[in-house]
């Protein structure tokens, strides 16, 4: 901006306050943000750098202490900025309202959501101004998605993980199955699930306590020698996480 005209030997003064409640304070020439040109108009002033912090600062030239009687003031633009949203847990089947702030100047609506993966985004998603919500969340609907706005001043994103926990399922095998074992002998069992989170593999006994005396270890149930037991003893695998078991 310029400060004119200076036909005067006093050359004008740049002032500067934060807001319209503060006294105004000169600018040293040697500011490295600031540059001027003298001209036959006045004086132009180039204040650079400025940050969306300093929004609302005000400009003012002053000759021999007279301060113009019209500041400047300055609004600065600056794209959109999201919250950080982090991951988003919800448990299978259920619903989720994933709520954003987006700070931006001008205001910013949110044109977007993505799949950082390419995939289509699941049935039922509704928008409000500051939410996203997912309905009857399944599995699949895993993963990464990106909310992207903008302004004139630029374009901004956010992104979300979508974690989705669902209860332990068992992987039916081989190992599941009834088994006959010598007098003496040993034996494995085995035992897979799968859910969100890892679940926990645990097994119980029928009767208790073992009369084979098993032991397990990751999912492993092992006979080291079977005892001489007439009647036949079951073992059941449990799976357990934070949803169900």
């Amino acid at each position: 901006f310029t400060c004119s005209p200076f036909n005067i030997a006093t050359l004008p003064v740049l002032q500067i306050r934060p807001d319209s409640g503060s006294p105004f304070e000169n600018i040293e020439e040697s500011d490295p943000r600031l540059s001027l040109e003298n001209s036959g108009d006045g004086r132009t002033y180039t204040y650079t750098g400025l940050l969306r912090g300093e929004d609302g600062t005000q400009f003012t030239c002053s000759v021999n202490g007279i301060v113009a009687p019209t500041p400047v003031t300055i609004t600065v633009n600056f794209p959109p900025t999201f919250t950080d949203l982090g991951d988003q847990t919800v448990v299978e089947g259920m619903n989720i309202e994933v709520t954003f702030t987006v700070d931006a100047r001008p205001a910013a609506a949110v044109v977007s959501l993505t799949r950082t993966d390419g995939a289509a985004l699941p049935d039922g998603i509704m928008f409000d101004a500051d939410s996203v919500s997912f309905v009857n969340v399944q599995r699949a609907d895993a993963g990464e998605y990106t909310l992207t706005s903008d302004n004139t001043a630029g374009d901004g994103s956010g992104t979300f993980t979508l974690v989705v926990q669902y209860a332990p399922e068992f992987d039916e095998g081989p190992g599941m199955m009834d088994i006959a074992v010598m007098v003496g002998g040993s034996i494995t069992f085995s035992c897979a699930a799968t859910g969100n989170p890892d679940p926990t593999i645990s097994f119980s006994t029928m009767p208790s306590p073992d009369p084979h005396g098993a032991t397990e270890s990751d999912g492993v149930l092992t006979i080291a020698r079977a005892a001489d037991e007439p009647e036949p003893v079951t073992y059941q695998c449990n799976a357990t996480n934070d949803v169900d078991s």
